[in-house]
């Protein structure tokens, strides 16, 4: 026969019992009579016990975890907690667990503090963690649930909670794993997350501003510290991907509460101990990758703006100077390092595409939120440095293009970007309107381009080609469409009539009457070939 002190512990269905306070419990034997016995406490009951499993708890605090409390396992009492030690280096129990439940526990087997529950507010919700209301009075230890692995092992860290089990934290002040840099501060504070191909793996500990950048303490949960390496480079997440195309709008939005409070991610593609925080995923893997574009228009270039081969993102512009001695646009390049050996080739072509905007329609719809370039590999040997072509608006066909003045009474429905027409041909485009001196008159400046120039001559003759034209006479109605464009930006025409002799060609800037009508001559005038 054994005695056992038993304590007072609340348990709802034993709610008598706990006011009564300390009391003997007898445990019947089957030896001989005897009358003299060792009092034991209830836990040393369980540790006498055969075959009881023995483990050794870790913990910096208690987290109000005591002697005589319950192992739990599915809300089952398996054994007990039957000391505690404290020292400098923390918290340290003895767990007895029963002979019949030591095969649940295995190597990889986690406990956490069953006393504790905890509440947070985030993006996310209110999130609520911990055991049954009658163990929040019970207090003891729960054993997770999971796939057991391997043997079990003599000692194991006790998690303050389920969360802190899931991701290996077992200390209460978390010391940064990596510090980042960033010139800038991005869309990310305390508590973003941290993604490793898009699954979660730390969070920002802090952001410090300093002289010229921010240092971003970065905690990575020890369950995935493995993944960082050397190797690793960092960038910041966007909070959705835009993709236009002639099929649609498509958005791909990241979830709320990432979008919200912002994330990075990294992946383990860089060389070196590389520890900048990039804008974006391109900037971060194409560092080391260069390449440079000469142009001698930036109208659409802009930091940022993508390189495309077949449709896929490979770069991206990383910056835009102007070469002043030169005259041109220089643009620096990174390059996805898994394409550079494909697109760093003499012969490849580099295009501006942006949406050109007309009466028929838009082309290019695919840039309409922002222009891209355009990509057509060459075969050559290596090469770093190539011309930037563009498929420029209206205005910067003509820049160069040689000057003239029309005078008319009534600019009527012209406007800037309406086309000069030769023989149906656009051959140039307006600039500007002004009014005379007087007011009595609209100044219509227009630019031809060079190589077309030559067809302006000293008695060329211009009008207003509105896209439509009807007269009524004894021959009966004539109707007369030109394109779309016309009809809705307005057009001018021009012609010269024929004379024995070719006039000269007109100097830059001369004046010329603009006509509201065509003339009737216009079908019987054929000026043949101009000599330049």
């Amino acid at each position: 026969m054994s005695y056992a002190i038993k304590n007072r512990s609340w348990q709802f269905s034993r709610t008598k019992k706990f006011f009564r306070g300390e009391y003997f419990d007898v445990i019947a034997g089957d030896g001989e009579t005897k009358h003299q016995f060792n009092v034991i406490k209830e836990n040393e009951l369980l540790l006498n016990a055969p075959n009881t499993l023995v483990l050794t708890l870790t913990a910096p605090e208690n987290y109000g975890v005591s002697e005589g409390q319950n192992v739990f396992y599915n809300n089952m009492i398996i054994g007990q907690i039957v000391s505690q030690t404290i020292d400098v280096n923390g918290v340290q129990f003895k767990a007895a667990i029963a002979s019949e439940y030591r095969n649940l526990i295995h190597e990889n087997t986690q406990f956490v503090a069953a006393t504790n529950f905890d509440i947070s507010v985030g993006l996310d919700g209110l999130r609520f963690e911990s055991a049954t209301p009658e163990k929040w009075l019970q207090g003891g230890v729960r054993v997770l649930t999971k796939q057991g692995l391997g043997k079990a092992k003599d000692s194991y860290p006790l998690y303050q909670n389920i969360s802190n089990a899931e991701h290996g934290i077992t200390g209460n002040i978390l010391t940064p794993t990596i510090t980042l840099h960033t010139q800038t501060l991005p869309s990310i504070d305390k508590g973003s997350l941290v993604l490793y191909r898009q699954f979660e793996v730390g969070k920002i500990l802090s952001i410090k501003p300093k002289t010229n950048n921010f240092d971003v303490d970065i905690y990575i949960y020890p369950a995935y510290q493995h993944l960082l390496t050397d190797k690793s480079r960092f960038w910041v997440e966007s909070a959705a991907k835009i993709d236009v195309s002639p099929k649609g709008i498509s958005i791909q939005a990241t979830p709320l509460a990432r979008s919200l409070k912002g994330a990075i991610s990294f992946d383990n593609g860089g060389s070196g101990n590389n520890r900048t925080l990039y804008a974006n995923e391109s900037y971060a893997k194409s560092i080391g990758f260069v390449i440079t574009l000469i142009t001698d228009d930036a109208t659409n270039l802009s930091k940022g703006m993508n390189l495309r081969y077949l449709g896929l993102d490979v770069g991206q512009i990383d910056s835009i100077q102007l070469d002043a001695k030169a005259k041109r646009i220089t643009a620096k390049a990174l390059i996805n390092p898994n394409y550079m050996n494909i697109i760093a080739k003499e012969g490849a072509n580099f295009t501006i595409i942006s949406p050109q905007i007309s009466a028929g329609g838009i082309d290019n719809l695919d840039s309409l939120l922002q222009p891209y370039i355009d990509i057509e590999i060459g075969n050559g040997n290596t090469k770093t440095q190539f011309n930037l072509a563009q498929t420029a608006p209206q205005r910067n066909k003509f820049s160069n293009g040689t000057p003239f003045i029309l005078e008319t009474r009534d600019a009527m429905n012209l406007s800037e970007g309406s086309p000069i027409l030769y023989r149906g041909v656009e051959v140039g485009t307006v600039k500007k309107f002004e009014l005379n001196s007087l007011g009595d008159r609209v100044l219509v400046h227009i630019a031809i381009m060079p190589k077309y120039s030559h067809l302006v001559r000293q008695n060329t003759e211009f009008w207003i080609a509105s896209g439509y034209d009807f007269s009524l006479g004894w021959k009966g109605a004539v109707f007369n469409t030109g394109s779309v464009q016309q009809l809705l930006k307005g057009g001018i025409s021009f012609s010269t009539p024929a004379e024995k002799e070719i006039q000269s060609q007109a100097q830059p800037n001369k004046r010329f009457l603009l006509q509201i009508n065509r003339p009737e001559e216009v079908q019987t005038w054929g000026s043949g070939a101009l000599s330049k």
